[in-house]
């Protein structure tokens, strides 16, 4: 009964182990590391200014960066 359980658990740890490969592992190698939500490319000689402004739930500026 001992050894049943130990090999219940080896398999149930086994399929845990299966599942975290498949939808963890698995996405990252095949689309690599997550981007940045928004990027900014500046392909021209002149200098441009960017305001990054962001609201919370209610509607209140926790952000307010020009760059």
């Amino acid at each position: 009964m001992r050894r049943f359980k130990r090999g219940l658990m080896l398999g149930i740890s086994l399929l845990v182990l299966i599942f975290m490969l498949l939808f963890v592992v698995v996405p990252y190698l095949i689309a690599g590391p997550p981007t940045p939500l928004f990027t900014a490319r500046n392909y021209d000689n002149e200098g441009h200014e960017l305001r990054v402004e962001v609201f919370d739930s209610e509607n209140n500026s926790v952000l307010d960066e020009t760059y």
